[in-house]
């Protein structure tokens, strides 16, 4: 759901590490106000604090997996960088490396269905806003038991988001 604060949590959840990289596939409020991460060579990943990246193509990737480490990697929207060649991008070795690389990523998605199914076996956490959508409807990728606490949070946090439209809660996956 829109205005819940999703991306608010994403940004704090930046600010805890001393460096962090956003990267939106189009240009949005985040882009605005950020400072921009070019994404090319070893010099571009030499900051500190928040940049963000709208994102162009595998490139982007490939540099972040040279050169950003000890970070926070938010990716909203995690359908715009997710194809059919998943098993053979950048991301996906980006993603099986992070803890080598001292990576937290953080992908960002309005519900269940805006995951693409194959990032399901790589989840450590679930932080959960108001949904529209059911987490049963990737019942197929979820673990039963996982997918049991889901289905009662995320009625929890509808309950809660009647008075706290920011109302949120985390699960870890054991």
């Amino acid at each position: 759901m829109r205005g819940c604060g999703k991306s608010t949590y994403a940004e704090h959840l930046a600010h805890t590490n001393p460096r962090a990289l956003m990267v939106v596939p189009t240009w949005d409020d985040w882009a605005d106000k950020l400072p921009e991460c070019k994404c090319r060579t070893r010099k571009d990943f030499e900051y500190t604090g928040v940049r963000c990246r709208v994102y162009e193509n595998e490139n982007d990737f490939v540099a972040i997996g040279k050169h950003l480490h000890d970070a926070v990697l938010v990716l909203d929207d995690p359908r715009a960088y997710i194809g059919s060649n998943f098993d053979h991008s950048a991301l996906k070795k980006i993603i099986i490396v992070s803890r080598k690389m001292m990576l937290d990523i953080v992908f960002v998605a309005h519900g269940f269905r805006d995951i693409p199914p194959v990032l399901f076996s790589f989840v450590t956490d679930y932080v959960l806003f108001n949904v529209f959508d059911e987490p049963k409807i990737r019942k197929d990728r979820i673990p039963p038991n996982i997918l049991e606490k889901l289905e009662k949070i995320v009625t929890e946090v509808r309950q809660q988001a009647k008075t706290n439209p920011y109302a949120k809660k985390h699960i870890a996956v054991e």
